[in-house]
């Protein structure tokens, strides 16, 4: 037993090292593959979008700017819906939170407010000011 005792060991501390290796680099290759995909702003999808309309189907010029109008005329009318339903989601999403909060022990509640204000924190950092 005692001969198979130092090679075991070294055989585990290798094993360990290329778990945490890996563990380490799925990590980082996560957090640069997450930040690698925002969002494009409206005018850059905007110009993909028709570029790629103009590629598949030939728009002339005329077609291309009417095209446009209509992206920017249903963008208008989508933050208008958006806004006008924006009370009804904040109202369902308190709802929920405090239906959330009822269900468990003063302990978990208050730890839950905690996770609820750093979660709406993150939410928020993506968003331009308002």
């Amino acid at each position: 037993m005692k001969r198979y005792g130092l090679p075991t060991l070294y055989l585990l501390i290798v094993f360990g090292c290329g778990l945490a290796t890996g563990v380490f680099g799925y990590r980082m290759y996560y957090q640069q593959t997450v930040i690698a995909h925002t969002r494009p702003s409206l005018e850059e999808w905007k110009a993909r979008h028709i570029a790629e309309l103009q590629k598949r189907l030939n728009l002339t010029p005329d077609q291309s700017t009417r095209i446009l109008a209509v992206l920017d005329e249903t963008h208008s009318e989508m933050l208008a819906l958006m806004a006008k339903s924006q009370p009804d989601m904040e109202r369902i999403q308190r709802e929920q939170y405090d239906k959330v909060k009822a269900v468990l022990t003063p302990d978990q509640a208050a730890e839950y407010a905690k996770f609820h204000a750093e979660r709406e924190k993150r939410r928020m950092q993506g968003r331009p000011p308002q």
